[in-house]
């Protein structure tokens, strides 16, 4: 069940008992894409009230609580009199608003508006009903347009105003209600303003009926509001028929067999629901005197919620003798509305922040993104702060999954920080000596300093198997020697030297301590004596090479 289903069944038990005995009627309101409908509804409770001949009654409705700008608002209405063509009805809204419901109309049958729904979007205009004697009509067009109340804030006191203008028969005010229904949610905005017109200076003939049409294209959203105008000069303007077809296929007559032999009154007329005009049935016209703005037959409010775009057709006949006239021109106004979900006044479709309020539209970086929903709002590429923030792109030049102001090493895709050999060579420690490769200084200075302390710890000895130690020794610190050697050809060009000293040189100390070394092995075969004094040697040869790499 849906909340317009559920307020009617709810309403329909509340009005039972005062409305019998005919049926409460109650029209859908008008469809609309562009916000979400609500309806509730009200009854008076200062009914019954007595209806007298040449007298006025009023009845009062006190609302409170309703959404404060109306979309629609139909009257259900319940009289008994029997002469139905004795009574003015109209409605006033709490801002002053006045709407002719019927003046005059349904002659002299009795009861025929006992529970009748007068309702913008019916079918059958009040004045052009045949009515029945005894015959309860169920929906009208008021004379007056109900749209007139749109926008409005509908609480506050609302009257019905009843006026028997005639005597020999009188009436009871049985109950009425009135029906709301209003957006839920924001109010649509405006779209788009069409107005279209032609001037065809075509004549109009006694019996043969005229159809012009205009056609709307690329119109956004739904109509919300319109009007029509038309300029037809004719001797007798009470045998024009006028009807107003939409696309969708909605008919609205203008006026019928109305304006009396007053010549050329609608020679420049719009129709429109807008309040305080007077409906084209209850207008006073004089000859020659063109009726500027008169409500139609039926509301122009019934074409509310259509999609505009399409052809509209105006059909114009003369219905009688004698007399002819002239369409000069016609034409339509229609004010078009669609979604505005922040409720700034400015439809989604063109809102740079529909769902932030941004009246304005301010959008300082021009990026199409306004400032009120922008994070950067002058950063053009960005709308939120990303990785980098405002200002910075997110950039990843090495492509390593780091952005580039989180990436110490934007253009190495093996490192995001420069660790300790820096951007673009990898910490790689080949000889697992506990120092990377890049320190070359380091691991000169760790090398030569492990020549120079295992020569100063050679020791001399005598019996066979203390001097096999020694030699795997000696041997161990040449092999030394010869990798110290290999490392300063193969990094030269990254090594400093100690002032003075060049890698010609360094490479002519390594080779005599390598060189002496092995003299070293072969003394330790011979004396002590020798072998001390060779050992003196290499430990101050070692000491040099230290000197040269290390300073």
């Amino acid at each position: 069940m849906n909340l317009f289903q559920f307020y009617r069944k709810n309403f329909v038990f509340l009005l039972a008992a005062v409305w019998l005995p005919t049926c409460v009627v109650l029209a859908e309101p008008p469809v609309l894409q562009s916000c979400a409908l609500v309806s509730s509804a009200v009854v008076s409770i200062d009914v019954p009230k007595s209806i007298t001949d040449n007298n006025t009654v009023e009845s009062t409705i006190l609302v409170s609580g309703e959404p404060t700008i109306l979309t629609d608002v139909d009257l259900n209405l319940n009289i008994n009199h029997t002469f139905a063509g004795d009574l003015e009805i109209t409605l006033i809204s709490p801002l002053g608003t006045e709407v002719v419901v019927v003046t005059d109309v349904g002659g002299a049958n009795d009861d025929v508006f006992t529970g009748t729904l007068f309702d913008d979007q019916a079918t059958d205009a009040a004045v052009n009903f045949v009515f029945q004697n005894l015959v309860p009509v169920s929906t009208l067009i008021p004379e007056g347009a109900l749209g007139a109340f749109t926008g409005e804030d509908p609480n506050g006191t609302w009257t019905l105003r009843i006026f028997d203008d005639a005597g020999g028969d009188i009436g009871t005010l049985n109950s009425w209600g009135l029906t709301f229904s209003s957006c839920s949610d924001n109010q649509p905005a405006n779209a788009d303003l069409i107005e279209l017109s032609e001037e065809p200076a075509i004549l109009v003939v006694d019996g043969s009926p005229i159809q012009r049409t205009l056609e709307v294209s690329s119109a956004r959203g739904e109509i919300c509001s319109m009007t029509a105008s038309i300029s037809i000069p004719h001797t007798f303007p009470s045998d024009l028929d006028i009807f107003l077809t939409s696309p969708e296929g909605t008919v609205i007559p203008l006026t019928t067999d109305n304006g009396g032999s007053n010549d050329d009154c609608f020679a420049g007329t719009t129709f429109t629901d807008a309040p305080g005009v007077l409906p084209v049935s209850d207008q006073t016209y004089a000859v020659g005197v063109v009726v500027p703005q008169v409500v139609p037959e039926g509301a122009m409010s019934a074409f509310v919620g259509e999609n505009p775009n399409g052809v509209w057709t105006l059909d114009v006949a003369d219905d009688a003798m004698s007399d002819s006239g002239t369409l000069m021109s016609w034409g339509i106004s229609i004010q078009t509305c669609d979604t505005d979900s922040d409720g700034d006044g400015v439809i989604d479709g063109d809102d740079n922040c529909p769902s932030d309020t941004n009246p304005t539209q301010t959008d300082q970086d021009a990026d199409g993104a306004g400032d009120a929903c922008d994070i950067c709002p002058s950063d053009a590429a960005k709308v939120a702060l990303g990785i980098c923030g405002c200002g910075v792109a997110d950039t990843d030049t090495d492509a390593d999954g780091t952005a580039d102001c989180n990436d110490l090493c934007s253009a190495d895709p093996s490192k995001t920080d420069a660790g300790i050999c820096g951007c673009g060579i990898a910490d790689i420690d080949s000889d697992q000596s506990g120092i990377v490769d890049c320190l070359f200084g380091q691991e000169i200075s760790k090398q030569t300093s492990d020549i120079k302390s295992r020569a100063q710890a050679l020791k001399y000895a005598q019996n066979k198997k203390q001097q096999k130690s020694v030699r795997t020794e000696l041997n161990a610190i040449l092999g030394l020697i010869d990798e110290l050697s290999q490392y300063l050809n193969t990094n030269a060009s990254s090594l400093v030297f100690a002032e003075g000293v060049s890698l010609e040189s360094t490479n002519t100390l390594t080779s005599r301590l390598s060189k002496q070394m092995k003299q070293l092995r072969k003394k330790l075969k011979r004396s002590r004596p020798l072998f001390n004094r060779g050992k003196k040697k290499v430990v101050k040869t070692a000491g040099s090479v230290d000197s040269a790499l290390n300073g």
